[in-house]
C-alpha cells in the first residue's frame, strides 16, 4: 500500500482484499477470487467465492436429472430436453453437445467432449475439443527441439535444459523422468558420502 498514490481498478481490488484481512469460514483460505461473501449458514462467517458458490448450490437442494449428483461445480441449469429437470454443470454441457446440430469440420464427428469451438482457420466452422487443440498446436509454429516434431499430443512445454526451446509432450515426459532419476541418484550419492564421512570421524 502506497499512501496518496493513484492505482488502477484491478490493483485497487487486490489492495482492498488484502486490507480486509478475512478468512474463509469453510476452507480457511485468506484469498478469494473477486470479493468476500457473507455465509447464509454460518452466522457472521465470510466465504471465499468458491465456497460461497458451493454453499448456494447446496441450499438450492437440487439433484441432477442426468447423473443424480446433489452438487455442481458452477451453478444449476434447466434442461433443454426435459422440462422442469435440473442439470449439473457437467451434464448440462453434455446435453448441449448432444442436441447440437454442429459437426467438426476436421474429423466430421457430431460429438465433442465439451463445447463446440470455432475454428481459427475456417470461417464459420466448428471443431470438437480434440481437433481444436490440434489446430492450436499447428498454428503455434513450434517445433520439438528433441525429435524435431511439429505436432504434440497435448501442449508444448518449455525445455528445462535449452532456454527458448520447446518439447512435445512425449519428449517432455521422457526428459522429466530422466531429470528426476538423475536428481534422485545425486541425492543418494550425497547421502552415501555423508555416511562415509561420519564413519571415518568415529
Amino acid at each position: 500500500m502506497i499512501p496518496g498514490a493513484d492505482i488502477c481498478q484491478a490493483c485497487y481490488r487486490v489492495e482492498t482484499l488484502a486490507l480486509a484481512d478475512k478468512q474463509c469460514a469453510k476452507c480457511e483460505s485468506r484469498k478469494t477470487n473477486g470479493c468476500w461473501y457473507r455465509s447464509k449458514v454460518i452466522q457472521g462467517g465470510s466465504l471465499c467465492r468458491k465456497c460461497y458458490n458451493k454453499e448456494l448450490t447446496k441450499l438450492q437442494d437440487k439433484t441432477c436429472g442426468a447423473c443424480g449428483a446433489t452438487e455442481t461445480t458452477a451453478s444449476w441449469y434447466n434442461s433443454h430436453v426435459k422440462i422442469g429437470v435440473s442439470l449439473c454443470h457437467r451434464c448440462y454441457y453434455r446435453e448441449r453437445a448432444t442436441i447440437s446440430t454442429k459437426s467438426c469440420v476436421a474429423c466430421g464427428s457430431d460429438k465433442t467432449s465439451g463445447s463446440w469451438l470455432k475454428s481459427k482457420t475456417v470461417d464459420g466452422a466448428y471443431l470438437c475439443v480434440n481437433c481444436y487443440y490440434k489446430e492450436l498446436v499447428a498454428l503455434s509454429g513450434k517445433e520439438c527441439s528433441s525429435c524435431d516434431s511439429k505436432t504434440t499430443s497435448s501442449i508444448w512445454y518449455n525445455s528445462k535444459e535449452e532456454k527458448g526451446k520447446y518439447l512435445c509432450a512425449k519428449c517432455y515426459s521422457r526428459d522429466r523422468k530422466r531429470l528426476l532419476r538423475e536428481q534422485k541418484e545425486q541425492e543418494q550419492g550425497k547421502a552415501g558420502r555423508k555416511t562415509t564421512t561420519t564413519a571415518k570421524k568415529k
